[in-house]
């Protein structure tokens, strides 16, 4: 059996098409595992071997990122019309202080890294705006909160809707209900 092409469409949650979605291909028995790319809506990815595969996407330039996944079997020959539909994560909202201040442009966003092994959305950055805040969208599972400080490490204190994460560690659940986090991070002044 040869390998195939596989050719779809990517929309957002509205119907829309995705302009610009990072994708990522992994079969079912370790058949093959690679990023590719859609945009403007569709999406190519070639020399597929013949197996069970997830397609997973993410969407950028929209408002909070959208994920979505798709199955597929590869028998030989091409996949015409695969539709793969996106759904927003669930919402984190969060704000960054830096002794007390917003981060100015000292630290510009946080990134969620997952930690359970979900190659296909490995990772998640939030754009700080200049107060500090930022907003995310996420898939249920677990995320290490990671941020770069300059090379000094300050006493941070992260918590989640009120309760302190230990280990910078978020649990996302699926639930509807957003997310608040607040990071406070405190550097010693020298003398």
């Amino acid at each position: 059996r040869k390998p195939a092409s596989i050719h779809g469409a990517v929309r957002a949650s509205d119907g829309s098409p995705v302009k610009n979605a990072s994708m990522w291909i992994k079969g079912h028995a370790g058949e093959m595992e690679h990023s590719a790319h859609g945009r403007n809506g569709e999406f190519e990815i070639s020399n597929v071997p013949p197996g069970t595969y997830t397609i997973s996407a993410t969407t950028y330039n929209l408002p909070v990122t959208e994920f979505g996944s798709v199955v597929v079997t590869v028998t030989g020959s091409d996949l015409d019309d695969v539709a793969l539909l996106t759904k927003p994560g669930l919402r984190v909202d969060g704000r960054v202080k830096i002794n007390g201040q917003p981060p100015r442009e000292f630290m510009r966003s946080v990134l969620f890294h997952r930690q359970d092994g979900n190659m296909a959305f490995s990772s998640v950055s939030a754009e700080l705006n200049d107060l500090g805040s930022f907003v995310a969208g996420l898939l249920p599972g677990s995320y290490k909160i990671l941020f770069i400080t300059g090379g000094t490490t300050p006493k941070t204190t992260v918590e989640a809707d009120g309760r302190p994460l230990p280990n910078l560690t978020l649990k996302i659940e699926d639930s509807s209900k957003p997310t608040m986090l607040s990071i406070i991070l405190e550097f010693q002044s020298t003398p």
